[in-house]
């Protein structure tokens, strides 16, 4: 195994530090053998720049990116699919910093590079298309966010077929687009798209997968949109399940997948005239919640959304809390009064 491929392995396993040593190591081998302008070294450089941006080390992921780019295209050209590569993987660490403008071009760049090299069947140009949909859904410019996930979706059914998990990621993502353009059509679209990955998810991977637990809860986020709490509720408590599965008790993805179901108990109860038991349920959550609230600030975009390119700051994730918990307590104490 190579020293780069090390790397990548310990990244997979969480081991950061470890990584980076294989990556550095790695780099110096490189340099001293071919110097900076080879593709190895750059290999090294983009993965040192994907490693410190996991890390929050965001400045220097900026600079180590752009150095890879640069002696990419200076060694391989400029319409090389590793160019895209580096391309694609810096507009990743943009979004997610909230720089949308800036990365738009290069996603861009990143697809026309990919369609012109590899084609429009390619599953990398698919991955690029689903980068650049999901952007431009941020953006709220939503009929071209719909061509290209459709275009993604169409691309990964045929090159992995209908029922690979990465269909189902497409599927995903167009329902979030369906949901985001609201109106009864578009939400009875967003319910089928979601009903499809799950069954996917359900039949790969089975239901403590993360996966399918990111799924579920979104899924139950729109039932609860279109006021039917009772749809909602096994789906938030399949999701708590999984993170509990994964995270233990008191990971905070797990109190955050607790207050939703205990939300969604709650309007039920109230609906119905029975608000002893919601009370409690809510008591409890809303104690888990403020204990993990701070790390949920810190807890990556994609690790409840699933939305990998939503670009949520840490202030708007505290900001979220914050605002979760004040409607939480605003429940608690109606409840209390009754």
């Amino acid at each position: 195994m190579s020293l780069c491929n090390l790397g990548g392995l310990r990244v997979a396993q969480g081991r950061l530090e470890d990584a980076e040593r294989q990556f550095r190591r790695a780099m110096a081998i490189y340099v001293a053998a071919f110097g900076e302008r080879h593709s190895g070294t750059a290999q090294c450089l983009n993965s040192l720049a994907g490693l410190a941006s996991e890390r929050r080390r965001d400045q220097e992921a900026r600079r180590l990116y752009a150095r890879a780019l640069a002696v990419r295209k200076a060694v391989l050209g400029a319409e090389h699919p590793d160019v895209a590569v580096t391309l694609n993987d810096t507009a990743v660490m943009l979004v997610r910093e909230g720089e949308h403008a800036t990365a738009e071009p290069l996603y861009r760049e990143a697809l026309r590079i990919r369609q012109a090299s590899l084609g429009n069947v390619h599953i990398d140009t698919a991955a690029s298309l689903q980068n650049l949909g999901l952007l431009l859904m941020d953006l709220c410019q939503f009929d071209e966010a719909d061509r290209c996930l459709r275009g993604s979706l169409d691309v990964t059914r045929q090159l992995l077929g209908a029922h690979h998990v990465d269909t189902a990621g497409c599927l995903r993502s167009l329902a979030g687009l369906a949901q985001a353009r609201g109106g009864e059509a578009q939400f009875e679209a967003a319910v089928a798209h979601y009903s499809a990955a799950l069954s996917i998810y359900r039949e790969r991977l089975g239901e403590l997968h993360v996966d399918y637990a990111l799924t579920a809860n979104d899924m139950a986020v729109l039932y609860m949109r279109l006021g039917k709490p009772s749809a909602a509720e096994p789906l938030y408590a399949d999701a708590l399940a999984a993170y509990q599965h994964h995270f233990g008790k008191e990971h905070a993805d797990v109190a955050l997948a607790s207050l939703n179901l205990a939300e969604c108990v709650a309007t039920q109860a109230i609906q119905r005239g029975r608000a002893n038991g919601a009370l409690e349920l809510l008591q409890r959550s809303a104690a888990l919640f403020e204990r993990s609230k701070e790390r949920f600030a810190h807890v990556r975009a994609g690790a409840v959304s699933g939305a990998g390119t939503d670009g949520v700051t840490r202030e708007m994730r505290i900001e979220h809390c914050n605002r979760t918990l004040q409607k939480i307590h605003e429940t608690i104490a109606s409840l209390s009064a009754t």
